[in-house]
């Protein structure tokens, strides 16, 4: 008998173990998900064939690349790692899609629709063709059609599984995937993973939740789908394989990228495939390769710039790994990266050395572009507002440390301003503003702040000696303006004119960065009455509606009005804000008045989306000031009663000096926090110590704990936060709800425990009606249910000056445990257990197994 082909995938590590014959009575479904993942496989590979077509410029992404990720994959996580079958055939329908859309062919509309995507327009724009009139031989439309498909490849990859051609004159659609059981139950998983390897690490923050749960087909296989874990595979494995098998050196001659991608054909095609250090203890992945000469240095530095990447990829994974228990990988960062000098005993140069003798920013284009907007913030435009208020409220706060203006002096104006070329957005303030040096040395030195910098002391030297702290740190808050439109100019009229200085200066910016900017003297029409800064720009199509868009989407996108924005941006400003429409000018925020408002108008300030006329939000409790050590106010806080608001982002406004930061889950109100330290300004930690926010809870708990008394998940929260175990309920039983007491009696009657974290809902693979569910339902007696509290990372971020309360269900269980038991033993992993019976139906559920042992 001929023996069977074994394709490459296929004798990988990770592959063989997931789907290695164990009799065990399964294997007939392994089977089926690995002829399943064939013929899903045989189909991607004829539409990735196209990739090369339509993006002549990319290294290879076709099946070889694909089959790769499977080795690579098995290099980072190490062979051992814990993959089911189901897994593993989500994981490589994951690898099928990723980049299986970056051609025409992925769509099954063809050219027409490709160029129907509203990106089609954008990018025809940003290379300043016409639409109408661009031939589809000429250069430009191919320079468009790369950016869309490069731009759109991980949307239409997540719609891939269930997308669907016909073959002409015939009406029977064919899949990708053609297997409709498989489609059906993992369809959706895996386009969401394909989608995800493009997204930041902090955007799978929110996977750590999702589970597929076993499926009906496969039954009674227990094959769960992590897919927490299986996007940090996918992306870190993609992220490693830069090796010679995706730039073949012939295919280049053949090929002949230029630019950029020549130099990223070079390098990849000197790399050899990177592997795990043999130390396990070193837990590093090594790349090594042949010698660049010097002619190819350019592409040396691309290497070490990808190895970087790979090396950030790997820790932030980990990082995620571990913030949501998972298992580790076995390696955790890229050998050798820290310096140029180590790195290049693995990856060689000959006839020159790599030393990186300054860092520099040579192109401020692409500097700016990746960090100064939509790479830094997203696709937001209301991040750039809030910068430019930032800085108004930094050179106010500056002049009046420096006796120009008095404390209650100083105003923030945004005027929207219609005109016959587009609506200007004009953001004017009365603080310091700059001189001719601070605006053309010291605001273009992108990374530069002149509050951080040396030539503070140059400028304002008394400045240095007063308690003024500005919210902006890293320099980089005026280049996010390009977001809203690519004209731009700033006015600026300095307090205390420099000698022998014009009084006024105009920086003009006429196409973003591209174009050298213009500094002039303005005219009489365009000089400001009173010191300070005039930034205006321009604003871009549709970024006016984009910018009156909250990006909360519930239950769908939300318009607001321009005062609803401004006040949203900076809830807790210290300075009035002002808002002119044409010329009707509207008091938006009074100095400091978010201590004295009623909390509907605080509510509605934070959360416009949400405003419905009621005295409060369904997802607060009443507001109450807290307090620190000397007795300021730095904050007006509730609890957050609802988890759907508190991950939506709406709960607890964090503000610095007034401005926005990010939300404080599992609170409500305004709170005072840090200087962020972040760039994208998405963690923000509470100014508050343990102790000062611990007196507040004990004090203002208890009315929560009254009320909400059966809310298993908020009482977790509250654990969470700090409030002592004595004071909640732990978990629900046959007997209702347990206090810690309650709990600690009846393990004592028990020698076997069962915990459930969720709720115990009828679900698909139950063999019983819903109803005879709902109705008939007997609990066993073991089973204890839980509700995991919100994930609250800023508590332990708090300074401490007080031992922290913090707890969680299953700590409180395992302490009540320990009480009445003494010693017992807990399952690893999640284990299935009868949690209840339907008319002799048993209801299966994973959960932790505790038994007693004897003393």
């Amino acid at each position: 008998m001929q023996a069977q082909h074994t394709e490459i995938y296929q004798q990988s590590p990770l592959w063989k173990e997931a789907f290695r014959q164990r009799e065990d009575g399964l294997d007939e479904h392994r089977g089926t998900l690995a002829k399943a993942y064939a013929d899903f496989r045989s189909r991607v590979a004829t539409l990735c064939s196209h990739i090369g077509q339509d993006m002549k410029g990319l290294t290879v992404h076709d099946i070889t690349h694909i089959d790769a990720l499977w080795w690579v994959a098995a290099e980072i996580t190490g062979p051992d790692y814990p993959l089911n079958p189901a897994e593993a055939f989500v994981l490589g329908g994951a690898f099928l899609l990723h980049d299986a859309a970056h051609c025409v062919a992925a769509f099954p509309g063809g050219i027409e629709e490709v160029m129907g995507l509203p990106e089609w327009n954008t990018f025809c724009n940003l290379h300043k063709v016409d639409p109408e009139s661009l031939s589809r031989e000429s250069e430009p439309f191919k320079q468009v059609l790369f950016d869309v498909l490069r731009a759109q490849h991980p949307k239409q990859a997540r719609k891939l599984a269930f997308a669907s051609w016909c073959v002409p004159g015939e009406s029977t659609p064919m899949f990708l995937l053609q297997h409709d059981e498989l489609r059906s139950a993992y369809g959706d998983t895996i386009g969401q993973l394909a989608e995800s390897h493009w997204h930041h690490p902090h955007q799978l923050e929110l996977l750590g939740r999702q589970t597929v749960q076993p499926i009906a087909l496969l039954h009674p296989a227990p094959w769960q789908v992590d897919v927490l874990k299986l996007a940090l595979i996918l992306r870190t494995a993609d992220a490693a394989h830069i090796d010679a098998q995706r730039a073949p050196r012939f295919l280049q001659a053949l090929r002949k990228p230029m630019g950029a991608s020549l130099q990223h054909w070079k390098f990849q095609s000197r790399l050899n495939r990177p592997t795990r250090d043999p130390d396990p203890q070193r837990k590093e992945l090594r790349l090594s390769a042949s010698p660049f000469p010097a002619t190819e240095k350019e592409a040396w530095w691309l290497a070490y710039d990808a190895a970087k990447m790979i090396d950030s990829e790997l820790r932030a994974s980990e990082r995620l790994l571990l913030d949501h228990k998972r298992d580790l990988f076995a390696v955790r960062s890229v050998a050798n990266v820290h310096d140029t000098e180590s790195f290049s005993h693995n990856v060689p140069t000959v006839g020159w050395h790599p030393v990186d003798t300054s860092v520099k920013i040579s192109n401020i284009n692409q500097i700016v572009e990746r960090f100064g907007g939509h790479q830094l913030y997203g696709d937001d435009p209301s991040a750039a507002l809030r910068e430019l208020i930032q800085n108004a409220r930094d050179a106010i706060n500056a002049c009046r440390s420096l006796g120009g203006l008095e404390a209650d002096e100083g105003e923030i104006e945004v005027w929207l301003e219609p005109t016959e070329e587009g609506d200007w957005l004009h953001v004017t303030d009365n603080g310091i503003g700059m001189s001719r040096y601070v605006l053309t040395e010291i605001l273009l030195d992108f990374g530069k702040s002149l509050w951080k910098s040396e030539e503070l002391r140059g400028e304002w030297e008394q400045l240095i000696s007063t308690d003024f702290e500005a919210v902006g740190k890293f320099g980089i808050g005026f280049f996010a303006v390009f977001m809203l439109g690519s004209r731009v100019t700033l006015t600026t009229r300095r307090y205390e004119p420099k000698e022998n200085e014009n009084s006024q200066w105009m920086l003009e910016f006429s196409d973003t960065l591209n174009l050298r900017p213009t500094l002039r003297p303005p005219t009489d029409q365009e000089k400001l009455k009173r010191h300070g800064s005039r930034v205006s720009v321009l604003l871009g199509k549709n970024r006016l509606k984009k910018l009156l868009t909250s990006q909360i989407t519930y239950p769908e996108a939300v318009l607001m009005t321009l005062p609803e924005v401004c006040a949203k941006l900076a809830p807790a400003l210290n300075v009035n804000l002002t808002v002119k429409i044409e010329n009707k000018k509207t008091l938006v925020i009074k100095a400091n008045d978010w201590l004295t408002i009623d909390e509907p108008s605080l509510f509605n300030r934070i959360n416009p989306e949400f405003n419905d006329g009621t005295k409060k939000p369904p997802y607060s409790t009443s507001l109450h000031e807290i307090k620190n050590h000397k007795h300021e106010i730095i904050g007006r806080i509730g609890i957050a009663t609802d988890k759907y608001y508190s991950i939506l982002g709406t709960s607890c406004a964090g503000v610095h000096r007034g401005i926005l930061t990010s939300n404080i889950r599992g609170l409500t109100g305004i709170m005072h926090t840090h200087q962020q330290d972040d760039l994208a300004r998405v963690i923000a930690t509470p100014e508050c110590t343990t102790g000062e926010f611990q007196t507040w809870l004990n004090l203002h708990a208890p009315e929560v704990l009254e009320q909400y008394a059966d809310d298993l998940e908020l009482n977790s929260t509250l654990g969470f936060l700090g409030i002592d175990k004595s004071q909640l309920i732990i978990a629900r039983s046959t007997e209702g709800m347990l206090s810690y007491d309650d709990l600690t009696r009846r393990l004592q009657r028990l020698d076997t425990v069962a915990v459930y974290d969720g709720i115990v809902n009828h679900e698909k693979d139950d063999d019983v009606h819903p109803r005879d569910f709902n109705q008939h339902a007997t609990y066993a007696e073991e089973l204890l249910i839980i509700e995991s509290a919100l994930r609250i990372d800023w508590v332990g971020r708090l300074k401490n000056d007080t031992p922290s309360n913090s707890n969680n269900a299953l700590k409180n269980i395992e302490a009540a445990l320990t009480e009445a038991w003494g010693k017992f033993s807990k399952t690893d992993n999640k284990e299935i257990f009868a949690v209840a019976t339907v008319a002799e139906n048993e209801i299966m559920r994973h959960c932790y197994i505790y038994q007693r042992q004897n003393p």
